[in-house]
């Protein structure tokens, strides 16, 4: 099971991904700063010359814990 959860999603009719994009942030502040939480961005482009996107989030793996340094003899 993916832990993957939808945040946001939208159309634009002129296919700028990159306004859409911006648009869809801008209703969520603070979510690319979040350092906690990873975010996956899934782009489609239509026939017509429009795109869509979808904002996914999942909380960011723990780091592997390092095993302790043994003292050197």
């Amino acid at each position: 099971m993916s832990d993957w959860v939808l945040v946001d999603q939208g159309t634009r009719a002129d296919g700028d991904n990159n306004a859409l994009r911006r648009d869809l942030l801008a209703a969520h502040p603070g979510l690319e700063d979040d350092a906690s939480i990873e975010l996956r961005f899934d782009i489609a482009c239509a026939r017509d010359g429009g795109a869509s996107l979808r904002i996914w989030r999942r909380p960011r793996p723990a780091r592997p814990r390092r095993k302790p340094r043994t003292p050197s003899r």
